[in-house]
Parts: structure tokens; C-alpha cells; sequence
């Protein structure tokens, strides 16, 4: 269900971790890992098999929205082993200023601008986890999704992989 932790707050940042394990790529559609949507008031993580099978998080406020990263410079999946997903949005406090992107423990974009977003995102949609409504269902596995509200230190991604990593190759 909806509860207003689930938004990111401009006050203490943003942090989306899950583990997933994708079995079909390829199928033409933006496949749903984590999605809180509400038209515009909205943030989600997913691959975009319509661009390449990438993954990538998106949020906005109404006036727009932001990738993070950046349209074209996704992280590419290709293969179906469990892989560890971080997006860590940060703040000055009063603003969105950048955010990073972890693969595995590893950063691979940091310092994406996401200025241009000018609020917080106050959608009021339950979180599903796999699934869109009825259209769009992942063909694949998720396994322990975490949303803080604040933003992660890279030292404490590096611990959320490592802890995981033990737990996934047991599933």
C-alpha cells in the first residue's frame, strides 16, 4: 500500500536497492522491477527492452521526469544471474542535486544531474514489486527489495551487495 516513506524526500535524499534475476529479456515493453506511478507523481525502476534491455530508475514531478541514468548510458543486462541494483538519489536539503547508480557493489554512473527535478514526488499509488497493473509482468525473480529515505554512502552499498550477495546464491 501507499505510505509517504515511500517517496523521495528532498530533505534526506532517496535509495532504491533490490536483487534481481531476470529470465527473458528482450520482449519489446518497459518490464516493472519496482513501480510507484501516478501519472506524473511518480518514481519506478525497470528494464527498457524498448531500448536495449537497460535498466534504469525514473522519477518525476509533474513538470517532467528524470532518468537516472541518462537515456543511452543504462547498464545493459545479459544474462539471468541475480544482480544487486542500487539508485541513491541525493539532496542539498532544500533540492535535488545528483544521483549514482551501483551494478553489483560497483558504481557505474555518479554524479547524474537531477537538478531539473523541482519537488518532491508525492504520489499516493501503492509500490507493486514485478508488475504494472495487468500489462506488464517481469519474467524473472526479486528478492530483497529496500527503500531508504535517505541517501546510502557508497561504503554502505558495498555492504547491502556483499550481505545479499551470500543470501541470493542460496535462492
Amino acid at each position: 500500500p501507499h505510505d509517504v516513506n515511500l517517496n523521495p524526500d528532498m530533505s534526506d535524499g532517496f535509495t532504491v536497492s533490490v536483487w534481481v534475476k531476470i529470465r527473458n529479456l528482450g520482449n519489446g515493453a518497459s518490464t516493472p522491477i519496482l513501480d510507484k506511478d501516478t501519472s506524473h507523481d511518480r518514481w519506478y525502476l525497470r528494464i527498457r527492452d524498448d531500448a536495449g534491455d537497460k535498466i534504469q530508475f525514473n522519477f518525476g514531478d509533474g513538470s517532467g521526469s528524470t532518468d537516472v541514468p541518462p537515456s543511452g548510458q543504462e547498464v545493459v543486462l545479459s544474462d539471468s544471474d541475480w544482480h544487486h541494483y542500487v539508485f541513491v538519489l541525493k539532496t542539498s536539503g532544500s533540492a535535488w542535486t545528483t544521483a549514482d547508480q551501483y551494478h553489483d557493489g560497483v558504481a557505474v554512473k555518479t554524479g547524474v544531474d537531477i537538478s531539473a527535478r523541482s519537488a518532491d514526488t508525492p504520489g499516493t499509488d501503492a509500490l507493486t514489486i514485478g508488475s504494472a497493473g495487468t500489462t506488464a509482468v517481469l519474467d524473472g525473480a526479486v528478492a530483497y527489495p529496500k527503500i531508504y529515505a535517505r541517501s546510502l554512502s557508497e561504503d554502505e552499498v558495498k555492504l547491502l551487495y556483499a550481505s545479499g550477495l551470500r543470501v541470493v546464491r542460496g535462492l
